[in-house]
């Protein structure tokens, strides 16, 4: 409640620019910009009890470009560049936002040519069209086919995005499947996503060893979010005993990748003391200090950017009619603040 009503004064300061006619204080309970406040309150009391895993992986990007590797050559050399160079422009085309049905549709059509001659990525890609409704209506079982097709020529890409595809569809045990397989073939996201599967114990039976395991070999790749859990799981001794020095080990690395996650952690490792309580609280502090920082925002865009001529003489001569002197030049200021 002190916290709330701090944030209550500093709204009525920031009314006092405009009027001195006070908006009525209303309860915590029916302040609508807190509502997100007490919602996570409630998020985090449940995972306070029920000790879940939480991962912070929402941004993650597990496709990048450099993952398509291609193929090896189907009929000389110069062949395998022509199909390429046909690749990336049937690829592009499906990511341009201007470009219209017809060209989408040509750009598929060229994928399929290019499956037929033997250049299994296109399958890839094309399953990445069904999935995200590249040019098409979304359909998850053509997406599959898709990617089952390139998986089952070798494409590890392809075989991640089909393990990933299956795993929320109920068919766990065919996509842990297809996700070691591309692990064993190094690919870092699969690892990750093996890590999730055992550490959570959802698609899988729990087992912490095995998901540390993946967890650290996508680590040791580079993978911020391996490094972020790894991090949190040694500095909170969730599933696995608490080790500071290994916990400062892996956040820096994440916390260097631009996980803010990870960083936020850095900034409180002292702060932590009975790890569950202590990491609600933080979430809390950390959730409200945005929401003050956002308001400030606002409040100073309005406070410069916002205040029209008529407001302003209006000010002006309310501060006359108060005793101040008049200031020749605040019109002046205040348009070059609106600069």
């Amino acid at each position: 409640m002190a916290a709330y009503s701090l944030w209550q004064d500093m709204q009525d300061e920031v009314v006092r620019t405009y009027t001195d006619d006070l908006p009525e204080r209303v309860p915590l309970s029916q302040q609508k910009e807190f509502k997100p406040v007490r919602n996570m309150v409630i998020r985090e009391v449940l995972k306070l009890f029920e000790r879940r895993v939480t991962f912070e992986d929402g941004d993650m990007d597990d496709e990048p470009e450099s993952a398509e590797t291609v193929p090896p050559p189907t009929s000389g050399i110069h062949k395998i560049y022509e199909q390429a160079e046909r690749y990336r422009r049937a690829k592009k085309k499906l990511y341009d936002e201007d470009a219209d049905t017809d060209e989408k549709r040509f750009a598929i059509e060229m994928l399929e040519r290019l499956w037929d001659e033997g250049y299994t990525i296109a399958a890839h890609q094309l399953g990445k069209v069904y999935r995200d409704g590249l040019g098409v209506v979304a359909d998850w079982v053509k997406a599959e086919g898709w990617f089952r097709k390139s998986a089952e020529r070798g494409t590890v890409c392809a075989a991640y995005a089909l393990g990933k595809l299956l795993l929320p569809a109920g068919l766990s045990t065919e996509a842990i499947l297809w996700l070691k397989y591309a692990a064993d073939a190094g690919d870092q996201y699969a690892r990750y996503t093996l890590g999730k599967v055992y550490l959570a114990g959802e698609n899988a039976e729990k087992d912490v060893d095995t998901a540390v395991e993946y967890l650290r070999a996508s680590a040791e790749q580079g993978n911020q979010y391996a490094q972020y859990v790894l991090g949190k799981l040694y500095l909170l001794g969730r599933d696995v005993p608490p080790d500071r020095e290994a916990a400062v080990y892996y956040l820096p690395q994440s916390a260097e990748q631009g996980n803010r996650y990870a960083q936020f952690f850095l900034d409180h490792l002292n702060d932590i003391r009975t790890p569950s309580i202590g990491l609600t609280a933080l979430r809390m502090f950390h959730h409200m200090a945005n929401i003050f920082r956002d308001t400030t925002a606002q409040d100073s865009t309005h406070m410069g950017l916002h205040i029209d001529r008529k407001r302003r003489r209006e000010l002006q001569e309310k501060r006359i009619a108060m005793g101040h002197k008049p200031d020749d030049h605040e019109d002046e200021k205040m348009n070059q603040s609106m600069g």
